[in-house]
């Protein structure tokens, strides 16, 4: 349990960091809510649902949760961070 919790938490954070040239861009399952916890404790802004946004392999489709970081909220929440250190 901690590794989901806090190591993919961090994971995530430290990709956002790197991919800081970019907008990022985030989407889960909207049952999924363990991985819906994750943009969320990252602060992505949710930016709606994509219905029937996914194929899975047993072909059916299913709605998806979108989520999104500007650039520019990646670097004040890490300069944020950073002066927390």
């Amino acid at each position: 349990m901690y590794w989901k919790n806090v190591q993919i938490i961090d994971a995530c954070h430290k990709c956002c960091i790197f991919g800081i040239d970019i907008d990022l861009v985030g989407q889960c399952g909207v049952g999924n809510q363990p991985s819906r916890n994750i943009p969320h404790r990252l602060e992505f802004h949710f930016e709606g649902i994509e219905r029937a946004g996914e194929l899975y392999p047993d072909g059916k489709f299913i709605d998806i949760k979108v989520y999104s970081k500007l650039r520019d909220e990646v670097e004040k929440q890490t300069e944020y961070i950073n002066v927390m250190e």
